[in-house]
C-alpha cells in the first residue's frame, strides 16, 4: 500500500488501537469504561494509548481475562509507587502533608454523621470507621486529653509517608472484590471504602499543593503519575469486574473475547468482527479467514503507529 497510504491512515488507526486497548482491558461489552474515562484528562483513548506505551497489550490476548487484569494491577501499582517517590520528594522538602483535623473533619461528615443516625443497625461499621481515626490520630502523635488533645489536633499533620502508609492499611482491609446483583454491601466494608476515598483525597490535594510550590519538573512528574494512577484505578476495578462476570458466565461468543496488540476490530450490533488484513482494517468482511487473532497485516501496521 506505500508508506503515503499508512500515513494518510496514522489517525485514524491509532484512534482504533487506542479504543481497541480499552475495550481489551474490560471485554467488548463493556460499555460502561468509555464514559468514566472520559471523565479523565485526554479521555478513554488517552488510557488506552498509555497501555500500548507501556507494553500491557499484546496478540492474542483474552479481552477482559486475567493476563490483561494482572498486567493493569501491576501497572496501577508502579503508578501508586512513582506517586510515592514524588512525595517522598515534598517530605525531604519539609512541605507541610495531609491535616489530621481536616482529615476527621470529612469522615464525620461524609460517612459517621449518616451511619449515627441508626446507630444500633450500624455499631460495627461505627466503632471500625472511630478505630480507624484513632489509628491516625496516634501515627500523627495526637496522645493528649481533652484541651491538650483539641490543641494536639488543630496542628497535626501526617507527613506524606505516613498518610501513604496509614491509607494503604486502610485499603488492605477493605474487600474490594464485586459482589453478586442481589449480595447486599456489608456496612463496615461500605463505609471504610469511603474512609479510603477520603484519605486519597486528602492525599492527593495536598501533593498538588506541594508540587504547585516545588514547580518545575516536579510538578510535571508528579500530574503524570497521578494521571497514570487515575487511568489505572478505573481500568483496574473495570478489568477485575469482567473476570468476575467471566468466571461466572461464559456463555458469549468467543469472539468477543479475542483482542490484538492494538486490534483494529470494527463493531456491528455490538459484537467484534475480525476480518481479515483489509477487511479488518475497513470494517468490512466477517471472519476473513482469521479466528481470533487480529490480522497480521493491521497488527503489523498498528504497532509500526504505535509510537508516531
Amino acid at each position: 500500500l506505500g508508506s503515503q497510504l499508512f500515513g494518510k491512515a496514522a489517525p485514524a488507526l491509532r484512534g482504533i488501537a487506542e479504543e481497541q486497548a480499552v475495550r481489551s482491558a474490560t471485554g467488548v461489552s463493556n460499555r460502561g469504561v468509555v464514559k468514566e474515562l472520559e471523565q479523565l484528562p485526554g479521555g478513554a483513548r488517552a488510557a488506552g494509548r498509555r497501555m500500548l506505551d507501556d507494553g500491557l497489550i499484546a496478540p492474542g490476548m483474552e479481552a477482559g481475562g486475567e493476563e490483561i487484569a494482572g498486567k493493569i494491577a501491576g501497572a496501577k501499582t508502579a503508578a501508586g509507587e512513582k506517586i510515592g517517590q514524588i512525595l517522598d520528594t515534598a517530605d525531604e522538602a519539609g512541605f507541610e502533608g495531609p491535616s489530621v483535623k481536616t482529615v476527621r473533619s470529612r469522615v464525620q461528615s461524609e460517612v459517621l454523621d449518616k451511619l449515627e443516625k441508626t446507630p444500633k443497625m450500624n455499631r460495627a461499621a461505627i466503632a471500625r470507621v472511630k478505630s480507624a481515626l484513632a489509628d491516625m490520630e496516634t501515627t500523627a502523635g495526637v496522645v493528649g486529653e481533652d484541651a491538650e488533645r483539641a490543641v494536639q489536633l488543630e496542628h497535626a499533620r501526617l507527613s506524606f509517608r505516613d498518610m501513604q502508609g496509614f491509607r494503604g492499611n486502610v485499603g488492605s482491609a477493605v474487600n474490594w472484590k464485586p459482589l453478586g446483583l442481589s449480595a447486599p454491601e456489608n456496612a463496615a466494608n461500605e463505609a471504610m471504602k469511603k474512609v479510603y476515598g477520603v484519605l486519597e483525597n486528602e492525599l492527593e490535594q495536598s501533593g498538588e499543593r506541594a508540587a504547585n510550590k516545588l514547580g518545575g519538573t516536579f510538578l510535571k512528574d508528579y500530574q503524570e503519575a497521578k494521571l497514570a494512577y487515575r487511568q489505572y484505578k478505573v481500568l483496574d476495578r473495570l478489568a477485575s469486574d469482567s473476570v468476575a462476570a467471566k468466571a461466572t458466565n461464559r456463555l458469549v461468543s468467543p469472539s468477543d473475547y479475542i483482542t490484538g496488540a492494538a486490534g483494529a476490530v470494527a463493531h456491528h450490533g455490538g459484537r467484534a468482527l475480525v476480518g481479515g488484513a483489509m477487511g479488518a482494517a475497513a470494517g468490512e468482511g466477517e471472519g476473513g479467514g482469521i479466528e481470533g487473532t487480529v490480522g497480521g497485516f493491521v497488527t503489523a501496521a498498528l504497532a509500526a503507529l504505535a509510537h508516531h
